[in-house]
């Protein structure tokens, strides 16, 4: 695989995002390869000629993404469905998505340059609200599609449906449904399971549940899961319960939307280097003891 074109995404708010997207221009273009970056970023730079819509950055053939996991959602978004890969560089306080860090950057895309690399392949979701039978929007997310309530609005009641078969009835504060990815996101926070990214299944992570026994569900990826939201309107305005992919696309539900989830027909292309620091990364991010018995 050869990259004659590179996209350049980045997270201005990030401390030296802007110093790291001008030395990444200047080593890119050094080696004759047409860089664009976003236009927000090119206007900083005082590159007007680097700058390009979403959309085209996302078509060429690899996508660098300077900034934190929440940056690395949205241009996996963006991404999948042209299958461009994408090599994410941590700029930010977490980084569990990220591949190298800043300050190796240049000699990771050496490595990548020369073809030593390999791409992982991430599984996305796909959520699609329906109302009144017809569908009024859809979006993709790497990591989840969440149903929740308002910061004012009571408990609501979530019937869950998998493959069409009636599953369980929630009294919640909403409900998560992660990809492995998002394990180690929200759903964990709300007490999920973490999943390795190669095992293709689906998570539904109940959001302080009103019932004792409720309990996370692991599900094939091939299932389709299906929401139904009922609780009591309390407000005109109608903005009490909404459903969020990756924390970053929102839509406001009506009482009886129904949510349907399922695995995306694109997934995520990440660019891997070296083997896999899953377990690793685990124990750096979440803080893990490592300093004892190892076996």
């Amino acid at each position: 695989m050869s990259f004659r074109s590179v996209g350049i995404i980045t997270a201005l708010h990030r401390q030296n995002a802007l110093e790291a997207a001008r030395a990444l221009v200047a080593f890119l273009e050094a080696r004759f390869i047409v860089v664009k970056t976003d236009r927000a970023c090119a206007g900083q730079l005082r590159r007007p000629d680097l700058g390009a819509a979403r959309e085209q950055l996302a078509a060429m053939d690899l996508v660098v993404v300077l900034g934190g996991d929440g940056t690395v959602l949205g241009a996996a978004r963006d991404t999948a469905p042209h299958g461009t890969p994408l090599l994410a560089v941590d700029l930010g306080t977490f980084g569990f998505l990220s591949e190298v860090k800043a300050e190796n950057l240049h000699p990771a895309l050496e490595c990548v340059l020369r073809g030593e690399f390999r791409l992982e392949e991430r599984h996305m979701v796909q959520a699609t609200i329906v109302r009144d039978g017809r569908e009024i929007a859809s979006s993709t997310g790497l990591n989840d599609a969440v149903i929740t309530r308002g910061a004012l609005s009571r408990m609501i009641r979530l019937q869950a449906f998998i493959n069409g078969q009636y599953v369980a009835l929630y009294p919640a504060d909403g409900i998560i449904v992660a990809t492995p990815t998002g394990s180690t996101a929200y759903s964990l926070s709300a007490g999920g399971p973490i999943i390795h990214p190669s095992v293709n299944v689906l998570i539904l992570t109940p959001i302080c549940p009103h019932t004792l026994f409720t309990r996370p569900l692991i599900i094939s990826a091939s299932e389709e899961v299906r929401i139904v939201a009922h609780w009591h309107q309390q407000h005109a305005d109608g903005e009490e319960v909404m459903l969020t992919v990756d924390g970053q696309v929102g839509i406001w539900l009506h009482p009886g939307d129904e949510v349907v989830v399922r695995q995306a027909d694109h997934p995520a292309r990440l660019v891997k280097l070296g083997r896999d620091t899953f377990y690793e990364r685990l124990r750096e991010k979440l803080q893990w003891g490592g300093e004892g018995f190892k076996g």
